[in-house]
């Protein structure tokens, strides 16, 4: 079972003063719920040759990006996303808090939305974006005892022109405009591949 990040809003870490001094890393968007009830959700970005073996440096103060002997400033055109649904996920896990859970809306994973932004300290920005993929691919193998269907779901997010600093931003609601979730992230190092479980 993949484990679900803690609540958390992720931001560029930089990693050197200097782009000779760095080593070249695999750089993805990397997202984290940032509500209780979102911890039910995983996102991961397919790996995209663009963001390979880049040196994240600061120069002046400001954070930039490199790729072999050009600097890179922006996205590339498109970005793929796949976002993991656990139902009843929450009920599984053991809590040792004595507060009573917090009551989270009903998600019908057949029937949600997507809605992308990209933001930054100035400005934020629609992303137009696609579903490709929603399904239920049902229990994990293996499963003991408890077991709960996965939802999967891939996006494809427009991407181009966005600068490389900038977060993206994803709310998950009902066709009818209740929220469920906020996820909310940025690039950072890929520290793991990407699996698909879905042809």
């Amino acid at each position: 079972m993949r484990p679900y990040f803690a609540l958390a809003f992720l931001s560029v870490a930089l990693v050197s003063s200097s782009p000779a001094k760095s080593k070249p890393k695999n750089m993805s968007v990397r997202m984290m719920p940032l509500e209780s009830c979102d911890a039910w959700f995983y996102v991961e970005q397919e790996p995209n040759p663009f963001l390979m073996n880049v040196v994240e440096f600061k120069e002046k103060g400001v954070v930039k990006f490199r790729s072999d002997t050009q600097t890179v400033e922006n996205y590339p055109d498109e970005i793929t996303l796949r976002i993991e649904y656990r139902v009843d996920a929450a009920f599984s896990k053991p809590t040792l808090s004595t507060k009573p859970p917090k009551a989270c809306a009903p998600i019908d994973p057949g029937r949600v939305r997507f809605k992308a932004t990209w933001s930054n300290t100035s400005r934020t920005l629609a992303a137009d974006g696609t579903v490709l993929q929603q399904q239920d691919v049902g229990p994990e193998s293996f499963c003991e005892l408890k077991c709960s269907d996965l939802w999967v779901y891939k996006l494809r997010i427009e991407s181009k022109d966005v600068p490389l600093t900038d977060n993206l931003v994803i709310l998950i609601d009902s066709p009818d405009g209740r929220h469920f979730a906020k996820l909310a992230g940025g690039l950072g190092p890929l520290e793991h591949a990407v699996n698909p479980i879905i042809p």
